[in-house]
């Protein structure tokens, strides 16, 4: 049975989160990215809210994913990586990989390659 998530639902509604429907690939999406389990997971509504930070520029997010260091998200758009940090206020913030060089290190021996360019 699908859980009804009513603040995501409203933000899509209104144009402020992308609309992510199995049409147009959510659960292959949260498929593809959740390979991996960490101690914490991150709540839907921040997924949704980083698609939507996206969203909002008229781009969108290829993935996004969590890392082992709780509260710490990365999307991926195109050839670039971001950070984001859950749960330090309202909504996700992009934060930098030079204030996380450790989360930096995990990313580019996960992906052989440093990718990152801040």
């Amino acid at each position: 049975m699908e859980q009804h998530k009513p603040i995501t639902s409203i933000l899509q509604t209104m144009g402020i989160l992308p609309s992510l429907n199995n049409d147009n690939g959510m659960d292959n999406v949260f498929k593809q990215l959740k390979t991996e389990s960490y101690n914490w997971q991150a709540e839907d509504i921040d997924i949704a809210l980083i698609h939507g930070y996206y969203h909002v520029d008229g781009r969108n997010a290829d993935q996004v994913f969590e890392t082992p260091f709780e509260n710490f998200c990365i999307a991926k758009v195109g050839k670039k990586y971001e950070l984001f940090e859950i749960g330090a206020c309202y909504r996700p913030l992009v934060v930098s990989f030079k204030e996380n060089p450790e989360i930096q290190l995990w990313l580019e021996q996960k992906l052989g390659d440093s990718v990152i360019k801040n």
